[in-house]
């Protein structure tokens, strides 16, 4: 039985297998030189930084972990002896980075820069040996940062420096008007300076770092242009009138500037979409002014006076009646305050009419008086003239009186202002149970 040899290799098969052999051949041989050169590189630089290794720019390369470390120290902006420039507005001052919770670990640093190019995957490694040792390669200091310790420390600065928003506002210097000037509100925003001193951190060129602060303006920063209007109160009298209507109509009272003044307040007020600023009285001042003008400006009402004719058996008119008045506090306090806010240096006193019980018009009818109730007389021939003056001065204020049914007459209530200018004269009175002088004696 004869036996089949094998089929001969083409040389196309031939040449392929010989590339095949040659390839790994060869990548063999490159890894035998790779590996050869990563073993003696390592051996070379043995405890010490491999070749084109910096940090923060600082050249690391040939340095022992020590020397490496002491390099870091003195020529990273981050050490204590190093200062880190903060900024809040247009304050600008230096600050220990430790103060901010930063702390460079040199040694750590140093150790990160002594493994590189030794550590990772077998890959990476031959990626440095061949590729990477004459490129430079820019590690970042191993910095840490307590963000606690930065938060207190920007809590002080921010207790220092932060202002509160202050609306501008008017005073006044006797009776000069003021303007006292608003003042922006500032307000540190510690978070966002946090995230500002972590990426600072990440950066370490030493760059100025500019706090965020949060602006709130006033709704008034410039109060001048109010104190110019306000002064025009203050420029002349204020006058209160008497209206048309009543007796002493066109009659006024007028308040100086320099009793305006002291009564003035300045209030804030929303007109035309903007806050604006205006003067007023104060209201307790100018109620306590009017509630002493009401006294001397009231009229009390009197009832018409009349005398009973025996022969018509009717009333004859002795002395017309007179309509009383009376100041309302109220609408007055509000016409003066339209008027100040109107920027008028005027208003018009408000009254309220107080009508008698009766008119010129009663008559006995409706009265019900029809006859003589009662009759006294009473005689005081040889009487001193005063005395005799008093009792004249003191009957004609009871002449004609009505007392109303079920009422208390009163001669004292009656008798009017007793005084020297009322008509009275000095005469004897009895006091304390001595006679003496006195006015309206008799």
């Amino acid at each position: 039985m004869q036996e089949d040899s094998p089929a001969p290799i083409s040389p196309t098969a031939r040449l392929l297998l010989q590339a095949v052999f040659i390839f790994f051949s060869g990548l063999f041989l490159f890894l035998v030189f790779a590996l050869s050169s990563v073993l003696v590189d390592q051996v070379w630089h043995a405890g010490r930084v491999m070749p084109g290794v910096t940090m923060n720019g600082i050249n690391l390369s040939g340095l022992e972990p020590g020397q490496a470390a002491l390099a870091i120290l003195n020529g990273t902006e981050i050490g204590d002896e190093k200062s880190i420039t903060l900024q809040y507005g247009d304050i600008v001052w230096q600050v220990l980075p430790s103060q901010l919770g930063l702390e460079l670990d040199a040694p750590a640093s140093a150790r990160e820069a002594y493994l590189y190019g030794r550590q990772g995957s077998l890959g990476s490694i031959l990626a440095y040996q061949l590729f990477g040792r004459r490129a430079s390669h820019d590690l970042q200091p191993m910095v840490t940062f307590n963000e606690q310790t930065a938060f207190n420390y920007l809590s002080q600065i921010a207790h220092e420096y932060n202002r509160p928003v202050k609306e501008a506002e008017l005073g006044l210097s006797g009776t000069q008007v003021i303007a006292i000037p608003g003042q922006v509100g500032l307000e540190l925003d510690i978070e966002a300076s946090l995230e500002m001193i972590a990426d600072y951190v990440r950066r370490l060129d030493g760059s100025p770092i500019v706090l965020p602060i949060n602006q709130e303006p006033p709704d008034i920063l410039d109060a001048s242009p109010f104190a110019a209007n306000a002064q025009t109160i203050l420029s002349r009298p204020f006058e209160l009138t008497i209206p048309a209507g009543q007796a002493d109509a066109g009659g006024s009272f007028s308040l100086p500037v320099e009793q305006v003044a002291p009564m003035l307040t300045f209030t804030r007020q929303q007109g035309a979409g903007q806050t604006i600023i205006k003067p007023q009285f104060r209201d307790d001042l100018l109620l306590a002014y009017l509630s002493d003008l009401a006294q001397r400006t009231a009229i009390q009402p009197r009832n018409a006076r009349f005398i009973f004719n025996d022969d018509t058996r009717q009333l004859d008119l002795l002395t017309s009646a007179v309509t009383g008045r009376e100041l309302d506090i109220e609408e007055s306090l509000a016409a003066i305050q339209a008027a100040i806010n109107e920027k008028r240096s005027s208003a018009a006193l408000v009254f309220n009419t107080l009508a008698p019980a009766v008119n010129d018009a009663a008559t006995s009818a409706d009265l019900g008086i029809t006859e003589l109730v009662h009759e006294e007389s009473s005689y005081f021939f040889g009487s001193s003239e005063p005395r005799i003056q008093n009792i004249e001065k003191a009957a004609s204020e009871f002449h004609g009186l009505l007392v109303p049914p079920g009422a208390t007459f009163s001669m004292a209530a009656n008798m009017g202002d007793i005084s020297l200018d009322n008509g009275y004269s000095e005469a004897l009175i009895i006091f304390n149970g001595r006679t003496i002088e006195g006015v309206g004696g008799g």
